[in-house]
């Protein structure tokens, strides 16, 4: 067992009885030979022959349940204040069981948010920070596309951009295949019409994904241009939801092949962006401990964390976010 003091001596004992007194030097460390039994080791340092330090440290039951430990009750709502939480592993005596390694899992209420959790283990591979997830499905677009070829894709004016043009006439075409539609080197364009509800609005963002355009392909949605695509190896895909509204919408595409096949293929579809889906955050205590950092937003109020592990008691701390002057500019 080695000892670290600024005392002159210091005395050792395990469960009430003395392991010996000895005189430290300064900038060195005592050390005793201590045969492991459970209980209570305790040390007294003296100066001057009076006790004026003390320490002890104790053999801990079973892990029994999280603690909570915020640095400060309070913080600032400014969306910059941060407070950090010690999580702690206890027995049943509310002890720091000090080989624990239970994996704890916190959440948040309130206007606050969690910006980071560790444990201190250098060897420990659990991430740091949890990213929110951006859940997404798609709707396949491959039926109901018409073509032909036309002399000049590349003005924006061309009425079979338009969303009143009739393509009723053309020739329908499979945009799933992996056949393009012409080898010459000429113009086309390629039309079609998708369905869009109001809860598809209401996403964060919809996008058309095209497998293919060879080789040069300019996108418009109701008549309006909304991106271009130039490499025919890679699927483009163009940022629609201003463009879009409930109901029927047209989608025109017009292509131009410069040296090879032309057309489009390997299908279009419209991606729909979910709500994100909130991280689970969690870690494993190191030592028995962790720490996990609370930032405020810009919004007072109660924020509440819990912390939980399977077969431990659960604890919760609340953290008052408080009111406070914004930052003043700085000229």
């Amino acid at each position: 067992m080695w000892c670290y003091a600024n005392c002159q001596q210091v005395e050792l004992f395990l469960n009430g009885q003395s392991l010996g007194r000895q005189t430290i030097t300064n900038y060195s460390h005592l050390h005793w030979a201590v045969k492991y039994a459970p209980g209570v080791l305790s040390a007294k340092g003296y100066t001057d022959g009076k006790v004026v330090a003390e320490t002890k440290v104790e053999t801990t039951g079973d892990p029994a349940a999280v603690q909570l430990t915020p640095a400060c009750v309070a913080i600032r709502a400014n969306g910059e204040d941060v407070n950090v939480i010690t999580v702690s592993v206890s027995d049943a005596q509310h002890r720091i069981v000090p080989v624990a390694s239970n994996l704890v899992h916190f959440t948040l209420s309130g206007p606050g948010k969690i910006l980071g959790v560790g444990n201190g283990d250098p060897s420990c591979h659990e991430l740091d920070v949890y990213i929110p997830q951006l859940a997404t499905h798609s709707i396949p677009e491959n039926t109901g596309w018409r073509w032909k070829q036309v002399p000049n894709i590349y003005d924006n004016r061309l009425a079979e951009f338009r969303t009143d043009f009739d393509d009723s006439s053309w020739d329908k075409t499979d945009v799933q295949s992996d056949n393009v539609q012409w080898n010459a080197e000429e113009q086309a364009v390629f039309r079609t019409k998708i369905t869009v509800s109001e809860s598809d609005l209401a996403a964060p963002a919809l996008e058309l994904c095209f497998g293919r355009i060879h080789n040069e392909g300019f996108i418009y949605v109701n008549g309006r241009r909304v991106g271009e695509s130039n490499d025919p190896d890679v699927p483009a895909s163009f940022d629609v939801k201003s463009f879009l509204h409930s109901g029927e919408n047209t989608i025109a595409v017009g292509v131009a092949n410069w040296g090879g096949p032309g057309g489009i293929t390997k299908g279009m579809s419209l991606r729909i962006a979910d709500h994100p889906i909130l991280p689970e955050w969690k870690r494993s205590v190191f030592n028995g401990l962790a720490q996990i950092l609370v930032q405020s937003t810009r919004e007072p109020g109660e924020i509440q964390l819990t912390a939980s592990a399977d077969g431990l008691s659960p604890a919760t701390v609340t953290i008052q976010s408080q009111p406070c002057a914004p930052r003043p500019l700085v000229p």
